[in-house]
Order: C-alpha cells, then sequence, then structure tokens
C-alpha cells in the first residue's frame, strides 16, 4: 500500500475465485477501521496490482525507473507493456520487414481478460 501523511492507503485487486470478492470487501471493511482508505481496482493480476502499487508509491519508493504518475492505473500497465515492446522493435517496421506471430502466454483466470486492453493498443505497433 502507499503511506500518506493522513494515514494508511492500501490498494486491492481480486481473482476469478469465488471468494475473492468477499476476501477483498473484508480488506477494505478492515482498513477503514483501522483509519486507513482503500480503493478496490477490481479484477487484476497480481503483476498488474505491483505494477499499480509501484507507482502509485512514487519514485521515492520504487526507484529512479519508476515511469509516469498516470501510469499508476490497470491503463497505464497496459502503455507501459506497449511503449517497452514498442522499443524492441526494429524501426523499419512498417516496411513489414518483420513477419513472425505474437504469442502470449496469460492464465485463464484474470489473465486472458486482462489481455484485451493490451491487445487494442498493439495494432499500430505489428506489421500489415
Amino acid at each position: 500500500g502507499v503511506v500518506s501523511a493522513s494515514g494508511g492507503r492500501v490498494l486491492v485487486a481480486r481473482d476469478t475465485r469465488p471468494h475473492s470478492e468477499r476476501l477483498s470487501a473484508l480488506a477494505l471493511d478492515g482498513v477503514s477501521h483501522l483509519g486507513g482508505a482503500g480503493e478496490d481496482f477490481g479484477l487484476l493480476t497480481t503483476p498488474q496490482l505491483h505494477h499499480i502499487v509501484r507507482h502509485a508509491n512514487g519514485g521515492a519508493a520504487g526507484g529512479a525507473h519508476v515511469g509516469p504518475a498516470a501510469w499508476a492505473s490497470e491503463g497505464g500497465y497496459a502503455e507501459m507493456l506497449c511503449t517497452a515492446f514498442a522499443a524492441l522493435l526494429p524501426p523499419d517496421l512498417g516496411g513489414g520487414g518483420l513477419r513472425a506471430p505474437l504469442t502470449v502466454d496469460c492464465a485463464c483466470g484474470v489473465g486472458g481478460p486482462q489481455l484485451a486492453p493490451i491487445a487494442q493498443r498493439l495494432p499500430p505497433l505489428l506489421p500489415p
């Protein structure tokens, strides 16, 4: 979580298991009872939540390589991945020099649905 002068801030997400929604609600209730602020990010993968917490903590807690504050979100995670992917591509990609399938391995629970925002950002980066 993120600590502020006014108390603690706890960021919570969940997966698709039947108990996950109730467990998230209990965690947020506990945070509230202790005087903290809780924020529910809904369905996320563990790496997505870690990414959001790291960016919400900022450079002081995350180190010099932490990206812009706007990346402290689900959309920011997708933006960060696509930015990194674009940096790996050869500059002449638009000429159609690279043609290979892009294979992504993700979990059947949360990972599959969470791939959609990333896939929407990829077409401009891929060859026609």
